[in-house]
């Protein structure tokens, strides 16, 4: 492990990721890494991740992809390095797709085989691996897979389920759930979960998801089920 990069340290600072400084510091400490081992890898595939998430929300699609593809990359050596370890697979499938979503919808379908497999892997080391996060993001690719290719709402929901299982306040999942009832004409569990979502409080480690996600949820509250 690089002599310069203290994991403890980054994980402490990244879950004030919410705040500027924090972000900061989290960027100089990846870019003192002087050996981009596995435990460094994939801690900057996720931070990527993060910050391309954050780009989304400032409609900025072309930084956002930039960066997914960069925490991709990391990704896929941390998966190299410790093919056995959940972290690079669950962060290359996530940061693969949200790279092709980030350029368009036929990017989206070419890479969906591909992060599905990965993502499945990924639940096989770990299915409680970033609250649930296989089984989330498995649920969003059965909801937004074409039928053709094999979509399905029925399994999207039921992978939701089993993320809600493992963490039962997760907004994001919660918000993903929502989306699944209402392509599925659910409104009534649709407006549940919606009300859960704006009754979370907000944990120290998951503050600007929430908030992102409780914005999504007042919004739809108004304009998908009014």
């Amino acid at each position: 492990m690089s002599t310069t990069f203290d994991c403890a340290t980054f994980d402490v600072i990244y879950s004030r990721r919410h705040k500027d400084d924090a972000l900061n510091q989290c960027q100089k400490l990846i870019s003192f890494g002087e050996t981009m081992d596995f435990e460094v890898c994939w801690r900057a595939a996720r931070f990527e991740h993060f910050l391309g998430m954050q780009a989304l929300e400032r409609d900025d699609n072309r930084a956002a992809r930039a960066l997914f593809e960069q925490g991709a990359r990391h990704a896929k050596a941390a998966e190299e390095a410790e093919f056995a370890r959940v972290e690079g697979a669950f962060w290359r499938g996530v940061c693969e797709l949200e790279a092709a979503r980030a350029t368009g919808a036929l990017a989206v379908t070419r890479v969906f085989f591909a992060a599905e497999k990965r993502l499945e892997r990924a639940a096989c080391l770990d299915e409680t691996y970033h609250e649930g996060g296989p089984a989330r993001v498995l649920g969003r690719i059965f909801h937004h897979k074409p039928l053709v290719l094999g979509g399905s709402l029925d399994r999207a929901l039921a992978f939701y389920e089993r993320a809600l299982q493992i963490a039962p306040d997760n907004s994001t999942t919660l918000i993903y759930q929502t989306d699944a009832f209402l392509a599925d004409h659910q409104p009534t569990a649709a407006r549940r979960a919606l009300k859960q979502i704006l009754a979370l409080e907000a944990r120290d480690d998951w503050v600007w998801e929430t908030a992102r996600d409780q914005k999504i949820a007042q919004r739809w509250l108004q304009t998908r089920l009014d």
